[in-house]
Protein backbone atom coordinates (compact mmCIF):
# COMPACT_ATOMS: atom_id res chain seq x y z
CA UNK A 1 0.00 0.00 0.00
CA UNK A 2 2.76 2.09 -1.24
CA UNK A 3 3.43 4.70 -3.86
CA UNK A 4 3.22 3.04 -7.18
CA UNK A 5 4.11 5.85 -9.02
CA UNK A 6 7.29 5.35 -8.00
CA UNK A 7 7.35 1.60 -8.99
CA UNK A 8 6.16 2.60 -12.31
CA UNK A 9 9.66 5.02 -12.71
CA UNK A 10 11.54 1.67 -11.64
CA UNK A 11 10.52 -1.05 -13.25
CA UNK A 12 13.39 -1.21 -15.03
CA UNK A 13 15.54 -2.51 -12.33
CA UNK A 14 14.38 -6.27 -14.07
CA UNK A 15 17.20 -8.17 -12.60
CA UNK A 16 15.53 -7.91 -8.96
CA UNK A 17 12.15 -9.39 -10.32
CA UNK A 18 14.24 -12.49 -11.79
CA UNK A 19 15.22 -12.73 -8.49
CA UNK A 20 12.06 -13.28 -7.40
CA UNK A 21 11.00 -15.33 -10.46
CA UNK A 22 11.56 -18.73 -8.14
CA UNK A 23 9.26 -17.43 -5.28
CA UNK A 24 6.64 -16.28 -7.40
CA UNK A 25 6.61 -19.56 -8.88
CA UNK A 26 6.43 -21.40 -5.70
CA UNK A 27 3.97 -18.43 -4.15
CA UNK A 28 1.17 -19.70 -7.23
CA UNK A 29 1.44 -23.25 -6.23
CA UNK A 30 1.06 -22.74 -2.29
CA UNK A 31 -2.06 -20.23 -3.33
CA UNK A 32 -3.88 -23.18 -6.01
CA UNK A 33 -3.10 -25.80 -3.07
CA UNK A 34 -5.11 -23.54 -0.62
CA UNK A 35 -7.68 -22.98 -2.72
CA UNK A 36 -7.83 -26.87 -3.57
CA UNK A 37 -8.12 -27.60 0.41
CA UNK A 38 -10.86 -24.52 0.61
CA UNK A 39 -13.35 -25.80 -1.49
CA UNK A 40 -12.43 -29.29 -0.74
CA UNK A 41 -13.69 -28.74 3.18
CA UNK A 42 -15.82 -26.65 2.63
CA UNK A 43 -17.88 -29.53 1.26
CA UNK A 44 -21.32 -27.58 0.19
CA UNK A 45 -21.98 -25.01 -2.21
CA UNK A 46 -24.51 -23.54 0.31
CA UNK A 47 -23.95 -20.80 1.78
CA UNK A 48 -23.22 -20.74 5.72
CA UNK A 49 -25.96 -19.29 7.48
CA UNK A 50 -25.22 -15.71 9.41
CA UNK A 51 -27.72 -15.47 12.49
CA UNK A 52 -27.87 -11.77 12.50
CA UNK A 53 -28.19 -11.78 16.45
CA UNK A 54 -25.06 -13.89 17.05
CA UNK A 55 -21.28 -12.44 17.31
CA UNK A 56 -18.97 -14.16 14.72
CA UNK A 57 -15.10 -14.00 15.21
CA UNK A 58 -12.68 -15.06 12.32
CA UNK A 59 -9.29 -15.50 11.23
CA UNK A 60 -8.00 -15.04 7.87
CA UNK A 61 -4.60 -14.87 5.83
CA UNK A 62 -3.90 -13.00 3.00
CA UNK A 63 -1.52 -15.11 0.70
CA UNK A 64 -1.53 -12.96 -2.76
CA UNK A 65 0.72 -10.20 -0.99
CA UNK A 66 4.00 -12.75 -1.24
CA UNK A 67 3.97 -11.62 -4.95
CA UNK A 68 2.80 -7.76 -4.05
CA UNK A 69 3.22 -5.68 -1.13
CA UNK A 70 3.52 -7.99 1.59
CA UNK A 71 1.02 -11.23 3.07
CA UNK A 72 -1.68 -10.23 5.36
CA UNK A 73 -3.15 -11.86 8.77
CA UNK A 74 -6.20 -10.30 10.65
CA UNK A 75 -9.08 -10.82 12.39
CA UNK A 76 -12.38 -10.27 12.01
CA UNK A 77 -15.72 -9.63 14.05
CA UNK A 78 -18.82 -9.93 12.30
CA UNK A 79 -22.13 -8.41 13.71
CA UNK A 80 -25.47 -8.71 11.82
CA UNK A 81 -24.29 -6.46 8.85
CA UNK A 82 -21.08 -4.95 9.81
CA UNK A 83 -17.60 -6.53 10.40
CA UNK A 84 -15.09 -4.80 11.92
CA UNK A 85 -11.36 -5.94 11.53
CA UNK A 86 -7.45 -5.31 12.71
CA UNK A 87 -4.79 -6.76 10.15
CA UNK A 88 -0.85 -6.98 10.16
CA UNK A 89 0.74 -6.53 6.77
CA UNK A 90 4.42 -7.96 6.34
CA UNK A 91 6.39 -5.61 3.81
CA UNK A 92 9.44 -7.65 4.32
CA UNK A 93 7.89 -10.86 2.90
CA UNK A 94 6.19 -8.78 -0.34
CA UNK A 95 8.18 -9.03 -3.64
CA UNK A 96 7.57 -5.70 -5.23
CA UNK A 97 8.50 -3.76 -1.65
CA UNK A 98 12.16 -3.11 -2.78
CA UNK A 99 12.08 -1.81 -6.23
CA UNK A 100 9.96 1.18 -4.19
CA UNK A 101 13.35 2.45 -3.15
CA UNK A 102 15.73 0.83 -5.84
CA UNK A 103 16.53 -1.49 -2.65
CA UNK A 104 18.18 -5.03 -2.19
CA UNK A 105 15.78 -5.78 0.32
CA UNK A 106 13.55 -4.84 2.95
CA UNK A 107 14.36 -4.61 6.91
CA UNK A 108 12.50 -4.34 9.72
CA UNK A 109 8.92 -3.15 7.94
CA UNK A 110 4.87 -3.29 9.06
CA UNK A 111 1.60 -2.18 8.32
CA UNK A 112 -0.99 -2.39 10.94
CA UNK A 113 -4.66 -1.94 9.55
CA UNK A 114 -8.42 -1.38 10.67
CA UNK A 115 -11.52 -1.53 8.46
CA UNK A 116 -15.50 -1.56 8.91
CA UNK A 117 -17.40 -3.17 6.18
CA UNK A 118 -21.24 -3.41 4.99
CA UNK A 119 -22.03 -6.87 4.50
CA UNK A 120 -25.28 -7.39 2.17
CA UNK A 121 -25.79 -11.24 2.58
CA UNK A 122 -26.51 -13.22 -0.63
CA UNK A 123 -27.25 -16.50 -2.36
CA UNK A 124 -23.65 -17.67 -1.57
CA UNK A 125 -22.27 -15.53 0.51
CA UNK A 126 -22.24 -11.98 0.16
CA UNK A 127 -21.35 -8.49 -1.15
CA UNK A 128 -19.02 -6.43 1.38
CA UNK A 129 -18.17 -2.29 1.07
CA UNK A 130 -16.40 -0.42 3.50
CA UNK A 131 -13.34 1.42 4.20
CA UNK A 132 -9.52 1.03 5.76
CA UNK A 133 -6.83 2.85 7.21
CA UNK A 134 -2.85 1.51 7.82
CA UNK A 135 -0.24 2.86 9.28
CA UNK A 136 2.99 1.70 7.88
CA UNK A 137 6.58 1.73 8.38
CA UNK A 138 9.03 0.60 5.92
CA UNK A 139 13.19 0.35 5.71
CA UNK A 140 14.71 -0.14 2.56
CA UNK A 141 18.06 -1.42 2.90
CA UNK A 142 20.73 -0.27 0.45
CA UNK A 143 24.92 -1.70 0.20
CA UNK A 144 25.13 2.08 1.19
CA UNK A 145 22.62 1.84 3.75
CA UNK A 146 19.18 1.73 5.06
CA UNK A 147 15.82 4.25 3.83
CA UNK A 148 13.14 4.64 5.76
CA UNK A 149 9.56 5.99 5.43
CA UNK A 150 6.57 6.40 7.82
CA UNK A 151 2.88 6.80 6.28
CA UNK A 152 -0.79 6.09 6.51
CA UNK A 153 -2.93 4.72 3.63
CA UNK A 154 -6.69 5.52 3.34
CA UNK A 155 -8.62 3.24 1.02
CA UNK A 156 -12.14 1.77 -0.18
CA UNK A 157 -12.34 -2.17 -0.27
CA UNK A 158 -14.95 -4.07 -1.84
CA UNK A 159 -15.95 -7.43 -2.99
CA UNK A 160 -17.41 -10.44 -2.44
CA UNK A 161 -17.20 -12.92 0.76
CA UNK A 162 -18.44 -17.04 -0.19
CA UNK A 163 -19.21 -18.76 2.99
CA UNK A 164 -19.05 -22.01 3.32
CA UNK A 165 -21.49 -24.12 6.08
CA UNK A 166 -18.03 -25.54 7.60
CA UNK A 167 -17.43 -21.86 8.56
CA UNK A 168 -14.77 -21.28 5.94
CA UNK A 169 -14.94 -18.36 3.05
CA UNK A 170 -12.92 -16.97 0.92
CA UNK A 171 -12.81 -13.49 0.21
CA UNK A 172 -12.49 -11.85 -3.38
CA UNK A 173 -12.05 -8.01 -3.86
CA UNK A 174 -9.83 -5.34 -3.71
CA UNK A 175 -8.74 -2.28 -2.22
CA UNK A 176 -8.47 1.03 -4.02
CA UNK A 177 -7.06 4.39 -2.38
CA UNK A 178 -4.11 6.73 -1.58
CA UNK A 179 -0.67 6.24 0.54
CA UNK A 180 0.50 9.53 2.10
CA UNK A 181 3.99 8.89 3.40
CA UNK A 182 4.50 11.48 6.22
CA UNK A 183 8.22 11.19 6.32
CA UNK A 184 11.06 9.55 4.38
CA UNK A 185 14.56 9.81 5.39
CA UNK A 186 17.56 8.72 2.67
CA UNK A 187 20.62 6.64 3.32
CA UNK A 188 22.59 9.28 4.23
CA UNK A 189 20.13 10.27 6.89
CA UNK A 190 18.46 13.20 4.86
CA UNK A 191 14.76 13.84 5.63
CA UNK A 192 12.39 14.50 2.69
CA UNK A 193 9.02 15.60 2.05
CA UNK A 194 6.76 12.94 1.82
CA UNK A 195 4.29 12.02 -1.33
CA UNK A 196 1.22 11.05 -2.05
CA UNK A 197 0.57 7.67 -4.24
CA UNK A 198 -2.87 6.12 -5.54
CA UNK A 199 -3.29 2.27 -5.41
CA UNK A 200 -4.33 -0.35 -5.80
CA UNK A 201 -4.47 -3.82 -4.18
CA UNK A 202 -5.73 -7.48 -4.78
CA UNK A 203 -7.81 -8.57 -1.26
CA UNK A 204 -7.94 -12.53 -1.87
CA UNK A 205 -8.46 -13.51 1.63
CA UNK A 206 -9.00 -17.47 3.44
CA UNK A 207 -10.16 -17.61 6.41
CA UNK A 208 -12.63 -18.84 8.67
CA UNK A 209 -15.73 -17.97 11.45
CA UNK A 210 -16.01 -18.99 14.84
Amino acid sequence: MVQLSNLVRKMGARDHFKNKASSKGMMNRVIIILLACFFVSGKSVNAQALDPDKTYFGIYANPIGFLTFGPMVGFEVTKGKLIGEFNLRLPKFGALMPAFDEANSMGSSIGVGVGLKYFQPGAKGGLYVGGYVEYFKHEYVHDQGTAKETGTAFAANIGYKFLFQSGLYLRTGGYFGAGVTSEYVNIRGESKPGETAIFGLLDLAIGINF
